[in-house]
C-alpha cells in the first residue's frame, strides 16, 4: 500500500513537471515575433521597394511610350507606385537614397548589397 502511494506521489511530481516545462514553452512562444516579416534582413524590405520603382517606371514608359534612354523623376513614377499622385515614395529602411536610372536600368541603392537583380 505505501509502494503505491509513493508511486502515485512521483506519478503526480513528473505530471507536474511537465505540465510546468509546457507552461513555460507557451510562455516562451508566446514572447517570440508573431510576424516573420520582422526576421526578414532590411535589404530584403529595400530589394521589394527597388522591384515597385521598377515596375512603376516599366508601366510610365508604356503608357507614356517613351524611348528606352528616356529618364523618368520621380514625379512621373509617382502616380504608378499605388499611392496616387499624391503619395509617399518608398524608402530604403537603412537610409539608402534611390537612384531611378534609365528605363532600361534597374533603379539602384545607395547602401552596398541592396540591389536588385
Amino acid at each position: 500500500m505505501r509502494i503505491k502511494i509513493l508511486y502515485i506521489q512521483g506519478a503526480i511530481r513528473v505530471g507536474w513537471l511537465i505540465l510546468m516545462g509546457l507552461f513555460v514553452l507557451a510562455l516562451v512562444l508566446l514572447a517570440m515575433p508573431i510576424h516573420k516579416s520582422s526576421l526578414r534582413p532590411a535589404s530584403n524590405y529595400c530589394i521589394n521597394n527597388l522591384r515597385q520603382i521598377d515596375g512603376a517606371k516599366q508601366t510610365w514608359a508604356l503608357e507614356t511610350k517613351a524611348p528606352s534612354n528616356a529618364i523618368p523623376t520621380w514625379e512621373n513614377v509617382k502616380p504608378y507606385l499605388g499611392h496616387g499622385k499624391e503619395g509617399v515614395l518608398p524608402k530604403c529602411p537603412q537610409g539608402g537614397v534611390y537612384t531611378l536610372g534609365s528605363v532600361t536600368n534597374t533603379p539602384t541603392c545607395s547602401i552596398k548589397g541592396h540591389v536588385l537583380e
